[in-house]
């Protein structure tokens, strides 16, 4: 896309009732989608126009029932996103996406390149691919529309290992299962797992309970991986605490529900 210049404008505007409830209005007014995509390439200003309904789904944009149910299912992303955290350099090569929220008399926006800024760049994409009628682009960034919306994501301090693992695919039902299974294994379900480490790849903060005859808890940072093929996926869990000036780490290796290696610290649980 190299030379090439292109802006997009997404506009909700008044028409049926039925679609305001998918768009997130009151029912005071409707909604319509007005999608407008101008690119330049060698100098040539091409102007593209098109318009999405939502319950029933009409309208001229391409792949808008996709694009409809991504609405319903991810309301405030695809159409208020939270404020930005990450900002991400564009160049004049990228495409450009702005969209325009119109509620009567009131209008709210947000714009950037697709893929780019979080929150907010992968909304930017899923109306980017339904525009250039990319359905493998569109399902892959449909199922990422989780990263705008996923509470975890927005604690604090922001999990930035866990938002760079969901932003690049890795949050998947795949690796949710090898995870549960894995946590099944004797020497971590004794840990309670569940309670300590993500259920997704990526790093948390997470309070490890000591054992022994003083109760106390160390503040610390439990985080998830996978590797290897699917056929024999190994689950990497590792739990990170400090004990005063000093920082400590456990690695646990599990394929399936079954212990393949250990190594580091012993783990404030198994203190006695």
């Amino acid at each position: 896309m190299t030379g090439r210049r292109v802006s997009f404008a997404v506009v909700v505007c008044a028409t049926t009732l039925s679609i305001v409830s998918a768009c997130g209005g009151d029912g005071s007014s409707a909604a319509q989608v007005q999608l407008q995509v101008t690119s330049y390439l060698g100098g040539v200003k091409t102007t593209q126009r098109f318009v999405l309904g939502c319950d029933p789904v009409s309208g001229s944009l391409p792949l808008r029932a996709s694009v409809c149910r991504d609405i319903a299912a991810h309301r405030r992303a695809m159409l208020a996103p939270r404020r930005q955290l990450a900002v991400c350099v564009g160049g004049p090569s990228m495409p450009e996406v702005q969209v325009d929220v119109v509620r009567g008399a009131s209008v709210s926006s947000f714009a950037g390149s697709p893929n780019c800024d979080w929150p907010g760049g992968t909304p930017l994409a899923v109306y980017w691919d339904a525009s250039r009628r990319d359905r493998s682009s569109l399902r892959r960034d449909s199922a990422r529309l989780r990263c705008e919306d996923d509470p975890a994501l927005f604690a604090k301090p922001t999990p930035w290992a866990s938002v760079v693992a969901c932003r690049h695919g890795l949050w998947t039902p795949a690796a949710e299962r090898a995870i549960r299974r894995a946590e099944t294994a004797p020497q971590l379900a004794l840990l309670r797992p569940a309670t300590l480490f993500p259920h997704d790849p990526g790093v948390v903060r997470c309070r490890v309970a000591a054992g022994g005859p003083v109760m106390r808890t160390f503040g610390g940072l439990c985080g998830v991986s996978l590797s290897g093929p699917a056929s024999a996926k190994l689950v990497h869990f590792t739990e990170t605490w400090a004990q005063g000036r000093h920082v400590f780490r456990h690695h646990w290796t599990v394929r399936g529900a079954t212990l393949v290696g250990q190594r580091g610290s012993v783990p404030p649980q198994l203190w006695r």
